[in-house]
């Protein structure tokens, strides 16, 4: 069972780190004077991004060492988050977030091309069902956390408060074996 909870915390961390701004709205507008406009292209060129290198990134997770690549870009993915904290001005966190999506379409077809080769199909329905879980809670919990820390905190440690539970998970994924 460990892998689909290894991969299920993958997921988890990725909608997390992705939604954490959504609840930070208010303050990055407040902060850098931007508008709706602007929050949506904040919003949507992570998802575009994420759309473009997941059909490249799926056909590349056939053809090599899925849970390093996934270790591998949710460090790269934590970074980015954490770097964010760090934007100097709203292009600079745009252009952040965006790469963000590049990360992130890597890790989604390895997870699941392990998926399929760590269950039988009797018992792939389950795994796949925990990861589609994580995804609604983590997308709950990002916009929640985003909100939570932006008031106590600011939007700035809410991204890096954000990016340092991927680090630990990251290191549980090397963990994982290759399936032949």
């Amino acid at each position: 069972r460990e892998p689909m909870w290894v991969l299920g915390l993958v997921v988890l961390m990725d909608e997390i780190d992705k939604n954490i701004v959504r609840g930070l709205i208010d303050p990055l507008k407040a902060d850098f004077g931007v508008g709706d406009f602007a929050i949506g292209v904040l919003l949507s060129l992570q998802l575009l991004f994420n759309g473009v290198v997941t059909v490249p990134a799926g056909y590349l997770a056939d053809r090599w060492n899925r849970t390093r690549a996934i270790g591998t870009t949710v460090i790269a993915w934590s970074a980015l988050s954490a770097a964010g904290a760090g934007a100097l001005g709203f292009g600079m966190l745009v252009g952040l977030r965006s790469l963000l999506g590049f990360g992130q379409g890597v890790s989604e077809p390895s997870a699941a091309s392990l998926l399929g080769d760590y269950y039988p199909p009797e018992r792939r329905g389950k795994a796949f069902s925990i990861q589609m879980a994580m995804l609604f809670v983590g997308t709950g919990v990002g916009v929640a956390l985003g909100g939570w820390l932006g008031i106590a905190f600011g939007w700035r440690w809410a991204l890096l408060v954000s990016a340092l539970p991927g680090l630990m998970v990251a290191l549980v994924v090397y963990r994982l074996r290759e399936p032949k």
